[in-house]
């Protein structure tokens, strides 16, 4: 059966301002702006061959005998690594590199599959509707509050973490406190979660104890694909 997926397509740009934790600096609060791809309409679409129309990016999975995407990752700047199957039994696995085009930013986002393997797909954003978090250099804990406002049941979020060398960069935590819970990942690089609509603000917070200059890139869907395989 071929890979499917429904998105509500609009996506939430973040804009982020460091704070680090102890820093004689008042925090403050950034809205998030909306940007809609009309382009990409609504319905269903088909996760093999991908190409969502209006977000740069090549097809996942070029091989014909190899058509069935399961899942992709970002690796680096501006790398992805799709995982594709064939539709013999029992089914083959490929990999196969893609790189995003010229000034866009490789995202990786999850799906609210509970398997983990089958939940994860990369998607290039363009630079101009990417927003950055730098330590500076620093360590410690590096924070910023955002208010959004999710039209859709669900959003999903989207955090990947790089070095200057834009290879991944992990951290040793990401905290992230959205009204009445409270999300945790460690030792990591990108973090991908799904919130719901009563959400209005959230605090994230990363840690990191050394003293290797990162960049953080933050990007929200206001909706959550689904897959049927």
């Amino acid at each position: 059966m071929l890979s499917r997926l429904f998105l509500i397509p609009i996506l939430l740009l973040v804009g982020i301002t460091a704070v680090a934790i102890g820093a004689p600096v008042a925090e403050t609060i950034e809205s998030a702006k909306a940007v809609e791809i009309s382009q990409m309409g609504f319905g269903n679409l088909t996760l093999n061959r991908r190409f969502i129309v209006g977000v740069p990016g090549p097809p996942q999975c070029p091989n014909k005998n190899f058509p069935q995407f399961l899942s992709s990752y970002c690796f680096g700047q501006p790398l992805s690594v799709a995982d594709c199957a064939s539709q013999t039994n029992p089914p083959g696995i490929a990999e196969y590199d893609m790189y995003c085009p010229k000034a866009s930013t490789c995202m990786d986002f999850r799906t609210d599959n509970e398997d983990e393997y089958e939940s994860k797909f990369a998607v290039c954003i363009d630079n101009k509707l990417v927003k950055h978090i730098g330590n500076g250099g620093k360590n410690g804990v590096f924070c910023k509050t955002f208010e959004f406002n999710i039209k859709s049941e669900r959003g999903t979020v989207s955090i990947n973490v790089y070095d200057n060398t834009q290879k991944p960069f992990q951290v040793e935590s990401f905290n992230i406190y959205a009204k009445n819970e409270n999300l945790f990942m460690k030792n990591a690089h990108t973090y991908s979660f799904i919130l719901d609509n009563e959400v209005k603000k959230i605090k994230v917070c990363l840690e990191t104890n050394r003293k290797t200059e990162f960049f953080a890139m933050f990007s929200y869907l206001d909706g959550t694909y689904s897959s049927n395989w």
